[in-house]
Order: C-alpha cells, then sequence, then structure tokens
C-alpha cells in the first residue's frame, strides 16, 4: 500500500497545463505541497515524466500559482501531478490555501517538516 507523505486537501479549481509551446484547460481535483491531482485535458496526449507546469488562479482573487513538475501517472480520467519547483510567492500562497484546509497544525508542520527533507 503506497504511503503518502503529504495531506491531500480537496480542491475544485481550473487550471492550465502548460509543455512545449501547447496548454490544455483541466480541473483540479486536490492539492499538496507536492503536486496535485487533475482531470485529464479533452484531446491532450501526455505521458509519465511529460514535464509540465500547472498554473491556477485562486477564485476571488487575482492570486496565482505556478508549479513545474512532471507527471507521475495518468488513469482514464485523471493526472497525478508532481510538483518539483514553486517560486517563494506560489509556496506561500499554497501554504496558506493549505493551512486552511487542513485546520490541523500538527498535519500542516509535519507537511513542512516533510517538503524540507525533501
Amino acid at each position: 500500500m503506497e504511503r503518502r507523505h503529504f495531506n491531500r486537501v480537496p480542491f475544485c479549481t481550473e487550471a492550465t497545463l502548460f509543455t512545449a509551446g501547447l496548454q490544455w484547460q483541466t480541473e483540479i481535483i486536490d492539492l499538496s505541497f507536492k503536486g496535485a491531482l487533475l482531470n485529464v485535458p479533452a484531446g491532450a496526449q501526455l505521458k509519465t515524466g511529460d514535464e509540465m507546469t500547472l498554473s491556477f488562479t485562486l477564485q476571488d482573487s487575482s492570486t496565482s500559482i505556478v508549479m513545474q513538475g512532471h507527471i507521475s501517472h495518468i488513469d482514464k480520467e485523471q493526472i497525478g501531478f508532481h510538483c518539483t519547483l514553486l517560486d517563494i510567492d506560489s509556496a506561500t500562497t499554497l501554504r496558506s490555501l493549505i493551512a486552511l484546509n487542513l485546520s490541523d497544525e500538527h498535519l500542516l508542520q509535519r507537511d513542512l517538516a516533510a517538503l524540507l527533507r525533501g
């Protein structure tokens, strides 16, 4: 059984995946400090390992989060996106977003410690 090192929080919003001059609209299903679970974009021909950038704007805000990474897995309807790089502004915003949704300081601190261990 797979053991996750980071808590996922449900987060339904539209997002854009970018790679090699192409882009697709998708929806985020959930988020963590190390990635996101996404719906497979219509018409996209993606494969595990593809380097991507995921970008989304928070609702009722002009604040965006931009994650760089790769596709860790794909099934019929969902894509696992593994984040490998996050700018400081995106990381700060993501931390606040996850803190609000976890509502447990211990879980947040555990995730941050795991993130720092790499």
